[in-house]
Protein backbone atom coordinates (compact mmCIF):
# COMPACT_ATOMS: atom_id res chain seq x y z
CA UNK A 1 0.00 0.00 0.00
CA UNK A 2 2.75 2.42 0.98
CA UNK A 3 4.71 1.59 -2.17
CA UNK A 4 1.67 2.29 -4.35
CA UNK A 5 1.13 5.67 -2.69
CA UNK A 6 4.81 6.54 -3.09
CA UNK A 7 4.69 5.68 -6.79
CA UNK A 8 1.63 7.89 -7.23
CA UNK A 9 3.33 10.78 -5.43
CA UNK A 10 6.44 10.37 -7.53
CA UNK A 11 4.35 10.38 -10.72
CA UNK A 12 2.57 13.56 -9.62
CA UNK A 13 5.89 15.19 -8.66
CA UNK A 14 7.38 14.22 -12.00
CA UNK A 15 4.45 15.70 -13.91
CA UNK A 16 4.78 18.93 -11.92
CA UNK A 17 8.50 19.11 -12.68
CA UNK A 18 7.85 18.51 -16.38
CA UNK A 19 5.19 21.23 -16.42
CA UNK A 20 7.48 23.73 -14.66
CA UNK A 21 10.33 22.95 -17.07
CA UNK A 22 8.14 23.30 -20.15
CA UNK A 23 6.76 26.60 -18.84
CA UNK A 24 10.29 27.84 -18.21
CA UNK A 25 11.71 26.87 -21.62
CA UNK A 26 8.69 27.78 -23.77
CA UNK A 27 9.94 31.35 -24.55
CA UNK A 28 13.31 29.95 -25.65
CA UNK A 29 12.06 27.39 -28.14
CA UNK A 30 12.50 29.74 -31.11
CA UNK A 31 16.10 30.60 -30.21
CA UNK A 32 18.52 29.22 -32.83
CA UNK A 33 20.72 26.41 -31.59
CA UNK A 34 24.45 26.83 -31.07
CA UNK A 35 25.15 24.82 -34.21
CA UNK A 36 22.94 27.03 -36.39
CA UNK A 37 24.46 30.22 -34.99
CA UNK A 38 28.02 29.06 -35.50
CA UNK A 39 27.43 27.80 -39.04
CA UNK A 40 25.25 30.71 -40.13
CA UNK A 41 22.02 28.79 -40.63
CA UNK A 42 18.47 30.02 -40.13
CA UNK A 43 15.07 28.41 -39.99
CA UNK A 44 14.29 29.93 -43.41
CA UNK A 45 17.65 29.01 -44.93
CA UNK A 46 21.14 30.48 -45.05
CA UNK A 47 21.85 33.98 -43.78
CA UNK A 48 23.63 36.60 -45.88
CA UNK A 49 27.36 36.02 -45.33
CA UNK A 50 26.26 33.58 -42.63
CA UNK A 51 25.53 36.55 -40.37
CA UNK A 52 22.79 38.92 -41.54
CA UNK A 53 19.16 38.57 -42.44
CA UNK A 54 18.32 40.54 -45.61
CA UNK A 55 16.43 43.13 -43.57
CA UNK A 56 19.51 43.82 -41.43
CA UNK A 57 21.46 45.10 -44.45
CA UNK A 58 18.68 47.13 -46.04
CA UNK A 59 17.12 48.62 -42.91
CA UNK A 60 20.08 49.00 -40.53
CA UNK A 61 23.38 48.91 -42.42
CA UNK A 62 22.52 50.84 -45.60
CA UNK A 63 21.31 54.09 -43.91
CA UNK A 64 24.34 54.19 -41.61
CA UNK A 65 26.78 53.41 -44.43
CA UNK A 66 25.53 56.06 -46.86
CA UNK A 67 25.37 58.67 -44.11
CA UNK A 68 28.99 57.93 -43.24
CA UNK A 69 29.95 58.10 -46.94
CA UNK A 70 28.60 61.66 -47.07
CA UNK A 71 30.42 62.60 -43.87
CA UNK A 72 33.62 60.98 -45.16
CA UNK A 73 33.41 63.08 -48.34
CA UNK A 74 33.33 66.31 -46.31
CA UNK A 75 36.24 65.16 -44.13
CA UNK A 76 38.24 64.14 -47.21
CA UNK A 77 37.78 67.54 -48.86
CA UNK A 78 38.68 69.30 -45.59
CA UNK A 79 41.89 67.28 -45.22
CA UNK A 80 42.92 67.93 -48.82
CA UNK A 81 42.27 71.68 -48.46
CA UNK A 82 44.13 71.78 -45.14
CA UNK A 83 47.13 69.97 -46.61
CA UNK A 84 47.10 72.23 -49.67
CA UNK A 85 47.25 75.31 -47.42
CA UNK A 86 50.20 73.80 -45.54
CA UNK A 87 52.09 73.13 -48.77
CA UNK A 88 51.38 76.62 -50.15
CA UNK A 89 52.51 78.33 -46.96
CA UNK A 90 55.85 76.48 -46.59
CA UNK A 91 59.01 76.62 -48.72
CA UNK A 92 59.68 73.65 -50.97
CA UNK A 93 62.40 71.43 -49.49
CA UNK A 94 63.23 67.69 -49.61
CA UNK A 95 61.37 66.98 -46.39
CA UNK A 96 58.22 68.72 -47.59
CA UNK A 97 58.52 66.97 -50.97
CA UNK A 98 58.65 63.55 -49.31
CA UNK A 99 55.66 64.46 -47.14
CA UNK A 100 53.72 65.50 -50.23
CA UNK A 101 54.54 62.23 -52.00
CA UNK A 102 53.39 60.24 -48.95
CA UNK A 103 50.15 62.20 -48.80
CA UNK A 104 49.45 61.60 -52.49
CA UNK A 105 50.14 57.87 -52.06
CA UNK A 106 47.79 57.73 -49.07
CA UNK A 107 45.16 59.69 -50.98
CA UNK A 108 45.27 57.25 -53.91
CA UNK A 109 45.09 54.27 -51.53
CA UNK A 110 42.17 55.72 -49.56
CA UNK A 111 40.30 56.67 -52.73
CA UNK A 112 40.67 53.19 -54.26
CA UNK A 113 39.62 51.38 -51.07
CA UNK A 114 36.77 53.82 -50.42
CA UNK A 115 35.32 53.27 -53.90
CA UNK A 116 35.64 49.47 -53.53
CA UNK A 117 34.79 49.25 -49.82
CA UNK A 118 31.76 47.03 -50.43
CA UNK A 119 34.00 44.66 -52.40
CA UNK A 120 36.47 44.54 -49.49
CA UNK A 121 33.63 43.66 -47.11
CA UNK A 122 32.39 40.98 -49.48
CA UNK A 123 35.88 39.49 -49.80
CA UNK A 124 36.38 39.28 -46.03
CA UNK A 125 32.97 37.69 -45.46
CA UNK A 126 33.42 35.22 -48.32
CA UNK A 127 36.74 34.04 -46.89
CA UNK A 128 35.08 33.60 -43.49
CA UNK A 129 32.12 31.75 -45.05
CA UNK A 130 34.47 29.41 -46.91
CA UNK A 131 36.19 28.42 -43.66
CA UNK A 132 32.86 27.96 -41.86
CA UNK A 133 31.44 25.84 -44.69
CA UNK A 134 34.58 23.71 -44.64
CA UNK A 135 33.85 22.59 -41.07
CA UNK A 136 30.05 22.54 -41.35
CA UNK A 137 30.11 19.52 -43.67
CA UNK A 138 32.77 17.55 -41.83
CA UNK A 139 31.23 16.76 -38.46
CA UNK A 140 28.39 15.14 -36.64
CA UNK A 141 27.14 16.04 -33.17
CA UNK A 142 24.86 14.65 -30.49
CA UNK A 143 24.19 18.06 -28.91
CA UNK A 144 20.75 18.45 -30.47
CA UNK A 145 19.81 14.92 -29.44
CA UNK A 146 20.58 15.71 -25.80
CA UNK A 147 18.96 19.14 -25.92
CA UNK A 148 15.71 17.94 -27.51
CA UNK A 149 15.25 14.78 -25.43
CA UNK A 150 11.91 15.00 -23.56
CA UNK A 151 11.85 14.67 -19.79
CA UNK A 152 9.47 11.73 -19.95
CA UNK A 153 11.94 9.72 -22.02
CA UNK A 154 12.18 6.22 -20.47
CA UNK A 155 16.00 6.26 -20.81
CA UNK A 156 16.21 9.01 -18.18
CA UNK A 157 14.71 6.83 -15.46
CA UNK A 158 14.96 8.29 -11.96
CA UNK A 159 17.58 10.86 -12.91
CA UNK A 160 15.11 13.53 -13.96
CA UNK A 161 16.54 16.18 -11.60
CA UNK A 162 20.08 15.62 -12.87
CA UNK A 163 18.88 15.66 -16.47
CA UNK A 164 17.10 18.95 -15.75
CA UNK A 165 20.41 20.44 -14.63
CA UNK A 166 22.05 19.20 -17.83
CA UNK A 167 19.26 20.72 -19.92
CA UNK A 168 19.58 23.97 -17.99
CA UNK A 169 23.31 24.13 -18.76
CA UNK A 170 22.68 23.54 -22.46
CA UNK A 171 19.94 26.15 -22.45
CA UNK A 172 22.34 28.63 -20.89
CA UNK A 173 24.91 27.83 -23.57
CA UNK A 174 22.31 28.47 -26.28
CA UNK A 175 21.20 31.76 -24.72
CA UNK A 176 24.85 32.87 -24.44
CA UNK A 177 25.46 32.02 -28.11
CA UNK A 178 22.33 33.95 -29.17
CA UNK A 179 23.42 36.97 -27.14
CA UNK A 180 26.99 36.77 -28.45
CA UNK A 181 26.00 36.52 -32.10
CA UNK A 182 23.43 39.30 -31.74
CA UNK A 183 26.20 41.51 -30.33
CA UNK A 184 28.45 40.40 -33.20
CA UNK A 185 25.82 41.39 -35.74
CA UNK A 186 25.28 44.82 -34.18
CA UNK A 187 29.03 45.36 -33.85
CA UNK A 188 29.60 44.48 -37.51
CA UNK A 189 26.87 46.89 -38.63
CA UNK A 190 28.51 49.67 -36.60
CA UNK A 191 32.05 48.89 -37.77
CA UNK A 192 31.06 48.48 -41.42
CA UNK A 193 28.98 51.65 -41.28
CA UNK A 194 31.90 53.64 -39.85
CA UNK A 195 34.23 52.23 -42.53
CA UNK A 196 34.23 55.26 -44.89
CA UNK A 197 35.08 57.70 -42.09
CA UNK A 198 37.75 55.42 -40.65
CA UNK A 199 39.41 55.08 -44.06
CA UNK A 200 39.55 58.85 -44.54
CA UNK A 201 41.25 59.18 -41.14
CA UNK A 202 44.21 57.33 -42.69
CA UNK A 203 45.17 60.60 -44.46
CA UNK A 204 45.96 62.22 -41.12
CA UNK A 205 49.10 60.91 -39.38
CA UNK A 206 47.45 61.63 -36.05
CA UNK A 207 44.54 59.25 -36.76
CA UNK A 208 46.27 56.45 -38.68
CA UNK A 209 46.36 54.30 -35.56
CA UNK A 210 42.59 54.70 -35.28
CA UNK A 211 42.15 53.30 -38.79
CA UNK A 212 44.41 50.35 -37.94
CA UNK A 213 42.47 49.61 -34.74
CA UNK A 214 39.17 49.76 -36.66
CA UNK A 215 40.39 47.31 -39.32
CA UNK A 216 41.76 44.89 -36.71
CA UNK A 217 38.46 44.95 -34.82
CA UNK A 218 36.50 44.44 -38.05
CA UNK A 219 38.61 41.46 -39.14
CA UNK A 220 38.50 39.89 -35.68
CA UNK A 221 34.73 40.29 -35.40
CA UNK A 222 34.19 38.71 -38.82
CA UNK A 223 36.58 35.78 -38.42
CA UNK A 224 35.57 34.91 -34.86
CA UNK A 225 32.87 32.81 -36.53
CA UNK A 226 35.59 30.76 -38.25
CA UNK A 227 37.27 30.22 -34.89
CA UNK A 228 33.96 29.07 -33.41
CA UNK A 229 33.38 26.71 -36.35
CA UNK A 230 36.81 25.14 -35.86
CA UNK A 231 36.38 24.75 -32.09
CA UNK A 232 32.82 23.45 -32.44
CA UNK A 233 33.95 20.83 -34.94
CA UNK A 234 36.70 19.64 -32.59
CA UNK A 235 34.31 19.65 -29.61
CA UNK A 236 31.72 17.67 -31.59
CA UNK A 237 34.29 15.04 -32.56
CA UNK A 238 35.44 14.68 -28.94
CA UNK A 239 31.86 14.52 -27.64
CA UNK A 240 31.05 11.60 -29.92
CA UNK A 241 33.86 9.61 -28.32
CA UNK A 242 32.82 10.53 -24.75
CA UNK A 243 31.53 7.69 -22.63
CA UNK A 244 28.78 9.42 -20.67
CA UNK A 245 26.31 12.29 -20.73
CA UNK A 246 28.19 14.43 -18.20
CA UNK A 247 31.47 14.17 -20.15
CA UNK A 248 29.65 15.29 -23.30
CA UNK A 249 28.08 18.28 -21.54
CA UNK A 250 31.41 19.30 -20.00
CA UNK A 251 33.03 19.22 -23.43
CA UNK A 252 30.40 21.62 -24.77
CA UNK A 253 30.66 23.89 -21.72
CA UNK A 254 34.38 24.50 -22.34
CA UNK A 255 33.55 25.58 -25.91
CA UNK A 256 33.22 29.21 -24.77
CA UNK A 257 36.59 29.70 -22.99
CA UNK A 258 38.49 27.66 -25.59
CA UNK A 259 37.09 29.68 -28.50
CA UNK A 260 37.98 32.97 -26.80
CA UNK A 261 41.47 31.72 -25.95
CA UNK A 262 42.11 30.67 -29.56
CA UNK A 263 40.95 34.06 -30.80
CA UNK A 264 43.32 35.90 -28.46
CA UNK A 265 46.14 33.49 -29.29
CA UNK A 266 45.83 34.42 -32.97
CA UNK A 267 45.96 38.12 -32.09
CA UNK A 268 42.55 38.82 -33.60
CA UNK A 269 40.30 41.69 -32.61
CA UNK A 270 36.69 41.22 -31.62
CA UNK A 271 36.86 42.44 -28.04
CA UNK A 272 34.13 44.97 -28.75
CA UNK A 273 31.24 42.50 -28.96
CA UNK A 274 32.99 40.30 -26.38
CA UNK A 275 32.82 43.10 -23.82
CA UNK A 276 29.20 43.79 -24.73
CA UNK A 277 28.29 40.13 -24.24
CA UNK A 278 30.10 40.06 -20.90
CA UNK A 279 28.18 43.17 -19.79
CA UNK A 280 24.90 41.53 -20.79
CA UNK A 281 25.84 38.34 -18.98
CA UNK A 282 26.64 40.27 -15.78
CA UNK A 283 23.29 42.07 -16.05
CA UNK A 284 21.58 38.69 -16.33
CA UNK A 285 23.48 37.33 -13.34
CA UNK A 286 22.56 40.42 -11.35
CA UNK A 287 18.90 39.98 -12.27
CA UNK A 288 18.94 36.33 -11.19
CA UNK A 289 20.63 37.29 -7.94
CA UNK A 290 17.95 39.93 -7.39
CA UNK A 291 15.21 37.34 -7.92
CA UNK A 292 16.90 35.03 -5.41
CA UNK A 293 17.24 37.83 -2.89
CA UNK A 294 13.61 38.88 -3.36
CA UNK A 295 12.36 35.35 -2.81
CA UNK A 296 14.56 34.94 0.24
CA UNK A 297 13.43 38.27 1.68
CA UNK A 298 9.78 37.47 1.07
CA UNK A 299 10.01 34.11 2.82
CA UNK A 300 11.93 35.52 5.80
CA UNK A 301 10.06 38.78 6.30
CA UNK A 302 6.71 37.95 4.73
CA UNK A 303 6.41 41.52 3.47
CA UNK A 304 6.91 43.47 0.25
CA UNK A 305 9.53 45.67 1.91
CA UNK A 306 11.57 42.65 2.93
CA UNK A 307 11.36 41.24 -0.59
CA UNK A 308 12.58 44.50 -2.15
CA UNK A 309 15.40 44.78 0.36
CA UNK A 310 16.39 41.18 -0.36
CA UNK A 311 16.43 41.90 -4.09
CA UNK A 312 18.66 44.94 -3.54
CA UNK A 313 21.09 42.95 -1.40
CA UNK A 314 21.22 40.17 -3.99
CA UNK A 315 22.12 42.54 -6.84
CA UNK A 316 24.65 44.38 -4.64
CA UNK A 317 26.42 41.14 -3.71
CA UNK A 318 26.44 39.98 -7.34
CA UNK A 319 28.07 43.24 -8.47
CA UNK A 320 30.64 43.02 -5.70
CA UNK A 321 31.59 39.55 -6.99
CA UNK A 322 31.29 37.94 -3.61
CA UNK A 323 29.04 35.16 -4.83
CA UNK A 324 27.59 35.00 -1.28
CA UNK A 325 23.93 35.81 -0.78
CA UNK A 326 24.32 36.63 2.91
CA UNK A 327 21.56 37.32 5.40
CA UNK A 328 21.23 41.08 5.19
CA UNK A 329 17.85 41.42 6.83
CA UNK A 330 18.86 40.56 10.41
Amino acid sequence: MFGLVADKLLAVLESIIVWIWESLTEPFKDIPTLKKLVFGEHKDGKLVWGTFAPGDLTDAFAPVFYTMVTLAGFILVALIVNYGIRIAGAPLNPGRRNETIEFIKDLIFVSLVLVNLSTVYDLLFNINSSVVNLFSGAYDTNLDEIRNKPLDDPTIGNGIIGFLLVQLVLLGLTVWASFYYMMRKITLIILMGLGPVMLVFWLSPRFKSLTGAWFKELVGTIFVQSIHALVFWIVAVISLSSDGLIETVIVYIIFIPIAESVRRLMGMGGDMQGNLSKAGAMMGIGALAGMYGAAKGAFKNESVTGALKGAYDGVKNAKAGTGNQGDSTD
